[in-house]
């Protein structure tokens, strides 16, 4: 299984076709099947570059918010954009985050595109920061995930294999060990994170996020964060492809990236081998599932490897 991430490079504004054609130049790279993250935040980052949202000399927390007051439209451009880039680079694509207005209410939302360029499901965060509840988010209460109709691929880096189950765990749900257990009970083989955290955060707040959740779940996972100036602020953590530590080199759990902030990474996913690492020692056959019964709709989560 072939996955990458992308962190579109910014000099300056850009317009959307320029956009879209450095975006589907870099999604081509890799066999068909492909499957692509982008970084957290990344609608907030284009208003930005692009001076749709408040542009020089205004505060984080004022862009933010210029940013959430965009038209619908705004969104819909977004992933017409993205939809469009998927389809014709034939990659499964995770947009990044974006703002999503439901009925008054508003969320911090992923989603997963297929190499039709069809949005198979969207995820919208469950948990929030303290600036994400001063701006008024609300909160997701399900998580999702699709098993994969296209690609066909084999475990020699070909593409996704058919039937493979995608989740995603956007932005500060990252933290929150229940995002990935539920994820993992609901049988997701991949988990797509698409992150935000500023450059000096220190080196340890990654290991707590995803490093953690794919330990504690054997999954892989495919983390994308954002790398660049925005509004006063300096993102720059490393973008890595996780996996279980017994099928690492020297157990460190990363199977790609961590180089330099900003790089792309880009790793062969062998899910036979993830699944012979399960055999051996299944952390989620230890469970009891009855625990999980109040967070798991009725059915789910029953039987464990």
């Amino acid at each position: 299984m072939y996955v990458k991430t992308v962190n579109p490079p910014f000099p300056g504004p850009k317009s959307w076709e320029e956009y879209d054609r450095c975006l589907v130049s870099s999604l081509a790279e890799g066999p068909s099947g492909t499957l692509v993250v982008l970084p957290g935040n990344l609608g907030l980052y284009l208003a930005y570059s692009f001076g749709e949202a408040g542009g020089e000399g205004k505060s984080f927390l004022e862009t933010y918010k210029n940013y959430i007051r965009l038209s619908s439209s705004w969104l819909k451009e977004f992933m017409a954009l993205h939809r469009e880039a998927a389809a014709r680079a034939g990659v499964y694509l995770v947009p990044g985050t974006y703002v999503l207005q439901e009925e008054g209410d508003i969320f911090l939302a992923s989603s997963l595109i297929s190499p039709e360029g069809d949005i198979l499901f969207v995820q919208k965060q469950a948990f929030l920061s303290r600036l994400e509840r001063s701006l008024g988010l609300s909160r997701g209460d399900t998580l999702e995930g699709a098993e994969l109709s296209a690609g066909g691929g084999t475990d020699d880096g070909s593409g996704l294999r058919k039937g493979l189950r995608v989740g995603l765990i956007p932005g500060t749900d990252a933290f929150y060990p229940e995002t990935g257990r539920i994820l993992a009970l609901k049988g997701a083989d991949i988990v797509c994170h698409p992150g935000c955290l500023e450059r000096d955060a220190g080196p340890w707040v990654p290991v707590a996020g995803m490093w953690q959740q794919v330990q504690q779940n054997q999954f892989f996972c495919v983390e994308s964060q954002l790398c660049g100036d925005m509004a006063g602020k300096t993102f720059g953590a490393s973008s890595l492809i996780h996996g279980p530590c017994e099928m690492t080199p020297g157990q460190t759990g990363i199977l790609a990236g961590g180089e330099k902030p900003g790089e792309a990474a880009t790793a062969f996913l062998h899910n036979e081998e993830r699944l012979n690492v399960i055999k051996k020692y299944s952390l989620l056959g230890l469970l009891n599932p009855a625990a999980y019964n109040p967070l798991m709709p009725s059915g789910e989560g029953e039987t464990l490897p």
